[in-house]
């Protein structure tokens, strides 16, 4: 049964018009849902604005005490997925029976932010999660009455003891949550460094921090179905935090858990089964096994399908060649056939025999050509098959500056000019930035690494200390580059964008969108529809032709929601790139890669940096 419109009551903070304004969808047979085993979907087709088909007629299971990872490159459509879940518009989803808690990514919020901040703007982090699960308790509560309120109209007995059952599980989540609902709140926020800045109303905490509290509501609010895009900002702690509780939600809780990431060690970590968006084919394909098993999985079915491709390029040239002898050859039986029969067209037996000639070479040449036509198939299907997403690489040219380009001598920072110790971000920093440094900054979440960064660009003074720079020449990817640009740009063009940074003809902005692999339609597609990959390469594309072969880059959090081709890429451009390179992050796959390759480690807390250099 097909389906288009998204019809359902929501309260799950995706808005009602979500799919419509950024995809329609088809569907072959309504959803089934079995309460505490698993919800179906079959033959989904989902296809993006502008009609750009995601995939196509895909059967997909999500079964209750499972973590399900979802993965593809950028763009391949794992957030519209999501999306339409968690709208719950498709035909026969269980609207009342599955409680779905959609936490977006950080940076793909597109206005929610803004939103959420004016309602809350003035509660503390430990005060906003727990008016957040105070909302799960009243959906809860008005849940168990309206069950209620049925079962007394109710004489069947099957569907008494299906309400009672649904009742009962009701009652246990309504009374363990108010029972927990603040000690719960208080180990979080501890375990994820949220008391730090308790003291600090919700507008006045950064992106990463006020994402953090609405990760720990929605993992707190014990839904049926958890769907968690892109998880971003977190540290050690608060990555085991999350990883601990999303366990404990699957296995002990039997809820449906969604995680969409381009985080191999927290997918290798957390999923017993794989969804695999292929982007190139429009498949949509399940791995019922754990990340590091799909990926040799996969890995193998492309080598073994690029074999029987090689080994079949000849059968198809030789198909395509049957087709055309067979096609001339069968022209000229009819030529001949009508010749002949001209020739003899009073002589009955031989234009019978003639005829009798025609229908059996007739008969082979068809056979012939269903052979040849069958090979051709086979062929061009196993070509589809072997299609891969091709990521372009990422290219930047720099051109290095001369000995020390950036000097911090005995530099502290503290805000709201309040003299107290307390209120020192971070103290006692010296260190240098040299010309053709490569250097990774750490620290834990709040300790001050972003600041530095804005220290060293020249955005912000130190409080005290000094800090000298002997280059301009810098480009700068903040770590709310990708929220600002949905917030300020959303609407517009990748086009556009581009030519609002400098004059140039529609063929030279094309150009350089092609170069950071915007190519096409993608130019022409609203920047709100762009994956996080391809919003990071609009923008290093646009601060490039602001600030072309800058000699020092610094790299705050970029490779935060990147597939992990465009990731190799990005470290493999950095190994290459002729100038200087701060990069901070918290990224285990993108530290591991690039750690091989830097010169200096710096690693901040309050009291200091720590330099370690690298042989």
């Amino acid at each position: 049964m097909g389906s288009d419109s998204n019809t359902a009551n929501n309260d799950n903070n995706v808005a009602d018009d979500t799919i419509h304004n950024l995809a329609t969808f088809t569907t072959s047979a309504p959803c089934q849902y079995h309460r505490g085993n698993a919800l179906a979907i079959y033959g989904l087709s989902l296809m993006h604005d502008g009609g750009r088909v995601l995939f196509q007629t895909a059967d997909c299971t999500l079964p209750h005490g499972s973590i399900t990872g979802v993965v593809g490159t950028n763009g391949c459509g794992k957030t519209t997925f999501a999306q339409l879940l968690a709208s719950k518009s498709l035909d026969g989803f269980p609207v009342t029976d599955l409680m779905v808690e959609y936490l977006a990514a950080a940076d793909d919020e597109d206005g929610h932010l803004d939103e959420e901040t004016s309602l809350f703007a003035s509660q503390l982090p430990r005060e906003y999660v727990l008016s957040r699960l105070q909302e799960r308790l009243n959906q809860l509560r008005s849940s168990i009455e309206k069950i209620e309120q049925t079962m007394e109209k109710t004489d069947a007995e099957e569907l008494l003891e299906a309400m009672a059952e649904e009742l009962s599980d009701l009652y246990d989540v309504e009374d363990s949550m108010r029972k927990s609902i603040e000690r719960d709140t208080d180990l979080a926020m501890e375990s994820i460094g949220l008391n730090a800045y308790g003291h600090k109303p919700l507008d006045n905490l950064s992106c990463g921090w006020r994402y953090k509290c609405r990760l720990v509501a929605a993992v707190l609010k014990h839904p049926d179905c958890l769907i968690i895009d892109e998880p971003s900002f977190l540290d050690t702690n608060s990555t085991d935090w999350l990883m601990e509780q999303l366990r404990h939600l699957a296995r002990s809780e039997n809820a449906i858990v969604v995680l969409i990431s381009h985080k191999e060690v927290l997918l290798d970590a957390l999923c017993d089964r794989i969804i695999h968006i292929n982007s190139a084919n429009q498949k949509l394909s399940t791995f019922h096994c754990g990340y590091s098993i799909f990926r040799k999985t996969l890995e193998a079915e492309i080598q073994h399908t690029t074999k029987l491709l090689d080994c079949t390029h000849d059968r198809l040239e030789s198909a395509d060649k049957s087709l055309k002898t067979i096609q001339a050859m069968c022209k000229r039986r009819e030529t001949n056939f009508h010749k002949t029969t001209e020739r003899n067209a009073d002589k009955r037996f031989i234009k019978g025999k003639n005829k009798e000639a025609k229908q059996k070479a007739d008969r082979s040449a068809a056979s012939k050509l269903q052979k040849a036509q069958q090979a051709v198939k086979d062929a061009e299907d196993i070509k589809h098959k072997a299609k891969r997403e091709r990521v372009k690489p990422l290219h930047i040219e720099g051109i290095p500056a001369e000995g020390t380009i950036v000097s911090l001598e005995m530099v502290g920072m503290k805000f709201d000019g309040i003299g107290t110790d307390d209120e020192w971000v971070f103290q006692n920093v010296d260190a240098s930035l040299e010309f053709n440094d490569r250097v990774l900054l750490q620290g834990s979440n709040g300790c001050g690494k972003s600041t530095l960064a804005k220290l060293i660009l020249g955005e912000l003074n130190p409080t005290e200390g000094s800090v000298k720079r002997s280059t301009q020449n810098i480009v700068y990817f903040p770590q709310t580059a990708l929220y600002q640009l949905l917030r300020l740009h959303g609407h517009e063009t990748a086009m556009e964008y581009l030519a609002s940074a400098k004059t140039m003809t529609m063929m030279e902005t094309r150009h350089h969108l092609g170069d950071f692999g915007l190519a096409k339609d993608l130019a022409l597609h609203p920047i709100k529809t762009l994956s996080a990959g391809q919003r990071v390469r609009l923008w290093l594309s646009r601060e490039l032709l602001l600030h072309p072969k800058p000699s020092l880059l610094i790299l705050d959090e970029t490779s935060e929601n990147m597939d992990v081709e465009t990731r190799k890429s990005l470290v493999d451009m950095l190994k290459s790139y002729g100038a200087a390179v701060l990069a901070i992050s918290h990224d285990s796959d993108f530290c591991l890669s690039f750690s091989k390759n830097i010169t200096k480690t710096w690693r901040l807390s309050r009291h200091g940096l720590d330099v370690n250099y690298q042989e």
